[in-house]
């Protein structure tokens, strides 16, 4: 049995621009992992098992997911690449522990799709050479979703064109954020709709420029362009956000395509407060510190680092 941890991300900067011909937007976004996780156990089924007679039994605990997700997608990419290096894949058993809420904005499909691959190959025992010459991870990541490449690497880091393109970033020094977020899941096919609708497109490039990066919370670079498009359909994801202001966070915004929202706090002790009063007042809420990519890197890949591409 193996144990993988798969952080949550918010968005500090999500420059969005418009809608180009073939429908889809390009985006420049700062992206940061959290120590909110989901957590994935994985195990080779046994040969007498019921579940030997299916690559996977997965099990969810903590959300209900369509039957087919991101895990399974992953697992089933996964299997082709193991019968291309020659090795059948083994039936495997799986439970994935929600934490990070569904349609937040907070990244939990996509973290949990590369800690699925991750446990695939060590369970296989696929060779890692073969994974970094091919790019299997990098390919299989930007065919599941564009945030699937950051959690690859994690830490504070750039994504570009559709998302996929990622390259790290100086990292933020260690940061402690209140997320909190309204009962309520938003699509991010909902979120960029609004925003279509709600912008006047000849007034949007279609390459978003991002203001310069600095690794300290600032509203010079900060920003999030889905936000009030999200606000018009949703005034609750605006109000948390407001709420996170109001109990003492910095730089507060939404993050993603929402419905989550994040504020920077001085310490653990003031972040830890201002989260159990948020939830007092019927919101989800937590307070997180940000981790570095070799902290994601080692929760995700275990004792198989080599598994993960040292820069993207």
């Amino acid at each position: 049995m193996i144990r993988l941890r798969a952080s949550a991300k918010i968005n500090l900067a999500l420059r969005v621009g418009r809608r180009a011909d073939d429908g889809y937007h390009s985006v420049a976004t700062v992206l940061q992992t959290l120590s909110l996780s989901d957590i994935l156990y994985a195990r080779l089924a046994d040969p007498g098992d019921q579940a030997a007679k299916k690559l996977l039994q997965l099990r969810v605990d903590g959300a209900e997911l369509p039957m087919n997700n991101t895990v399974t997608e992953a697992v089933s990419a996964m299997a082709v690449e193991a019968h291309d290096q020659g090795v059948e894949p083994r039936p495997l058993i799986m439970k994935l522990v929600k934490r990070i809420p569904l349609g937040a904005g907070l990244g939990g499909g996509s973290s949990d799709a590369v800690a699925a691959m991750s446990a695939c190959a060590r369970l296989w025992q696929l060779e890692a050479s073969r994974l970094q010459e091919s790019g299997t991870f990098q390919r299989i990541a930007e065919h599941i979703g564009a945030d699937v490449p950051f959690f690859l690497l994690g830490g504070t880091a750039l994504g570009t064109g559709s998302g996929t393109r990622v390259e790290s970033l100086d990292p933020l020094p260690t940061t402690w954020f209140l997320v909190a977020a309204p009962k309520l899941h938003i699509s991010t096919a909902e979120a960029y709709l609004a925003f279509d609708r709600k912008v006047v497109s000849r007034s949007v490039p279609v390459t978003p420029i991002m203001p310069a990066y600095e690794p300290v919370l600032s509203g010079e670079w900060m920003g999030n362009d889905l936000s009030a498009p999200v606000a018009s359909l949703h005034p609750e994801v605006d109000a948390a956000r407001l709420q996170l202001k109001g109990v003492g966070g910095s730089c507060a915004q939404m993050t993603g395509s929402g419905a989550a929202s994040f504020a920077g706090f001085g310490d653990r002790r003031a972040v830890t407060r201002a989260s159990h009063l948020l939830r007092e007042r019927g919101l989800w809420a937590g307070a997180y510190v940000s981790i570095t990519s070799s902290q994601h890197r080692r929760s995700v890949f275990g004792d198989f680092p080599n598994l993960a591409p040292q820069a993207i």
